[in-house]
């Protein structure tokens, strides 16, 4: 198998397992309607205005918009993009994560084939994994404190994704 094939096998595996762990999230919460929407609950405060645009872009020097937000259950995802798309931002907020959780999707991640890196100091606990297809270097900081648990994800460098994540759970 050619290294392009693993590649595009690997984003798919990545793929199914973020969607995988946003559906365990959802029929883990008890408010799950098992529905999508673009908005939080009616007098709770939107997951995704918790950085701003501007704060996203200071970190990392991409210039991003107004977060898309995707809502389901207990996992919310705010998606900036940006012009050049390689340059977006995902920041996944997960409000019921547990150790236990944090440490099934760690494995997930190790299962698919990557080398995660613990981070310290940030939060309860947290690792970090990055992954180049093409020209492009995706890095990746996951962390939990206490029941919320980030993904944050971007071409940005380690340092800056790490930033965010600390941004973040803040």
């Amino acid at each position: 198998m050619d290294r392009h094939t693993r590649r595009r096998r690997s984003l798919a595996a990545v793929a199914a397992l973020m969607v995988a762990s946003a559906l365990l999230a959802a029929c883990s919460s008890s408010s799950s309607s098992g529905t999508t929407s673009t908005t939080s609950a009616p007098g709770s405060p939107s997951l995704c205005t918790l950085l701003s645009p501007a704060e996203v872009t200071a970190v990392t020097g991409a210039t991003v918009g107004t977060p898309r937000t995707v809502h389901q259950g207990s996992v919310t995802d705010c998606t900036y993009a940006s012009a050049d798309p390689s340059e977006a931002v995902l920041i996944r907020y997960t409000t019921h994560a547990t150790a236990a959780s944090f440490a099934i999707e760690q494995h997930g991640y190790e299962q698919l084939g990557h080398s995660v890196t613990p981070v310290t100091g940030l939060g309860d606990e947290a690792f970090s994994f990055s992954e180049t297809v093409g020209a492009t270097t995706k890095n990746t900081v996951v962390a939990r404190n206490d029941t919320l648990q980030v993904v944050v994800t971007g071409s940005a460098t380690p340092a800056q994704i790490e930033s965010l994540a600390r941004q973040a759970l803040a």
